[in-house]
C-alpha cells in the first residue's frame, strides 16, 4: 500500500506529532508498505528530502490569515496537488490539524483516494473550513477517548463514528538504568509554555529537601520560570537542559527517578507519559485530557489536580520513600507501554482503518 502522510511539519522540527509520524512511518515501512510525507517547508531545507528512508515533500503552508491572497493560495494549491500526483498515494493520512488538512481537501481531485484525518489536538481553522475538512474525511480519529469527547459537537453530523487509535512509540534500544534516588533526580520534558505548568513542579521542589529537577525543552517562558527557580532559591537544584532530540530523551530518561507531568491544559495524549512508561518511570501527571488513558493511578503512577503542589509533593513522598515500590511502579508502567502503547500495535490499528476504506472505495 502507498501511504502519504500529509502533516503541518516534519522532522527536523522537534514535536510530539512529528515523533509519531516518523515512528509510524518507519513501522509501516518494516510491514512492506511505501510511504512519504507532505510537510510544510522549513527554512534551510530542500523542496523533496529524504530523513531515515523517509521521502519528504515540503510545501509552504501559510497561516489562516495568508489563506486570503488567492495568488499564493492558488500557486500552494498546485504544488500540494503536484505532490500528491507524483507520489500517486494508495491511502492519504492527514495530520494535525492546522492549514495542511485544507491543502489536503483543496487537492482532493487531484488524485482521488480514501483520506484518514487524525486530531493530534484541537482543530486550528475557521469554523466552516473545519466543518469541510471533518465531513470531507472518509475517517476521522482522535488519539484519545477525552479528545473524542470533547470533539463531539465538531464530528456531529458524520455518517460515521470517530475512532480513537492511541498514540503508540517505537521501543528505545537503550535499556532502562535503576532508579537512583542518591540525589533524587525529578524530569520535566516537553515546550516551555505556561500551559505545562513546569513552574508548579519548581514549587513542588520548594517543599522536597536535596532533590533535583531536570527541565528538558525549550519555548517563550524558559526565561520566566528559570527567574522563578532563582526566586524559589531553586537555581543550584534545577537544571534547565534546552531542547532534547527525540532520540536521545531515553538516555535522559534514564538521569531521572520520576517523570512529572504537571500540565494544565486538557493534553490530547501526553507522549512524555508513554516515554517515561517505556523507561520503566513511574509518573506523576495532572489528571486532565488524555493522560489518565496512559497513566493508572497508584499502579503507574499517581494522578493530581492540575495546579497543586502539594498534591505532588505528596505523590512524590511516597515514591522518595520507598524507592522499592516505585521501581515497581516503573515496571508496570513499562509493560502497560509494551502492550497497549507500541507502534506497531498503532499501525495496526491505522492499518485496520485503510483496508476498510480501500476496501469501500469506488
Amino acid at each position: 500500500m502507498r501511504i502519504l502522510h500529509w502533516n503541518d511539519g516534519f522532522l527536523p522540527h522537534i514535536g510530539g506529532t512529528e515523533t509519531l509520524v516518523r515512528d509510524l512511518c518507519r513501522a509501516q515501512m518494516a510491514c512492506g508498505h511505501v510511504v512519504a510525507v507532505a510537510a510544510g517547508g522549513l527554512p534551510g531545507c530542500a523542496e523533496q528530502d529524504c530523513i531515515d528512508g523517509i521521502p519528504i515533500y515540503r510545501r509552504p503552508m501559510p497561516d489562516v490569515h495568508l489563506a486570503q491572497n488567492p495568488g499564493l493560495m492558488g500557486r500552494l494549491v498546485q504544488a500540494c496537488a503536484e505532490v500528491k500526483r507524483t507520489f500517486r498515494p494508495d491511502i492519504v493520512h492527514v495530520h494535525g490539524s492546522g492549514m495542511s488538512s485544507w491543502f489536503h481537501v483543496l487537492t482532493r481531485q487531484a488524485w482521488p483516494c480514501p483520506a484518514v484525518v487524525t486530531l493530534h489536538a484541537p482543530v486550528r481553522l475557521p469554523e466552516a473550513v473545519r466543518r469541510r475538512v471533518l465531513m470531507e474525511a472518509d475517517a476521522v480519529t482522535t488519539v484519545s477517548d477525552s479528545m473524542r469527547v470533547e470533539l463531539g459537537d465538531i464530528c456531529a453530523g458524520r455518517k460515521k463514528p470517530v475512532q480513537v487509535v492511541h498514540n503508540g512509540m517505537a521501543w528505545p534500544e537503550l535499556p532502562p538504568a535503576p532508579l537512583c534516588f542518591r540525589p533524587a533526580t525529578m524530569l520535566c520534558l516537553g515546550r516551555v509554555v505556561v500551559e505545562k505548568g513546569f513552574d508548579v513542579a519548581l514549587r513542588a521542589l520548594a517543599k522536597i529537601p536535596d532533590a533535583r529537577l531536570i527541565v528538558a525543552g525549550d519555548g517563550k517562558d524558559r526565561e520566566s520560570l528559570e527567574n522563578l527557580a532563582a526566586e524559589l532559591n531553586l537555581s543550584d537544584r534545577v537544571e534547565f537542559r534546552g531542547w532534547v532530540f527525540p532520540d536521545e530523551v531515553p538516555a535522559l530518561i534514564n538521569e531521572a527517578a520520576v517523570v512529572l507531568m504537571p500540565s494544565r491544559w486538557s493534553e490530547p495524549f501526553g507522549l512524555v507519559a508513554v516515554q517515561a512508561a517505556q523507561m520503566g518511570r513511574p509518573i506523576v501527571a495532572s489528571a486532565v485530557g488524555g493522560i489518565p488513558e496512559i497513566v493508572e493511578d497508584g499502579v503507574t503512577g499517581f494522578l493530581v489536580p492540575p495546579d497543586d503542589p502539594d498534591s505532588i509533593v505528596a505523590a512524590l513522598n511516597i515514591l522518595l520513600q520507598d524507592p522499592a515500590a516505585a521501581s515497581a511502579m516503573g515496571v508496570r508502567a513499562m509493560e502497560r507501554a509494551r502492550s497497549r502503547f507500541s507502534i506497531a500495535r498503532c499501525a495496526a490499528d491505522y492499518e485496520t482503518i485503510y483496508l476498510h476504506l480501500r476496501e469501500g472505495w469506488t
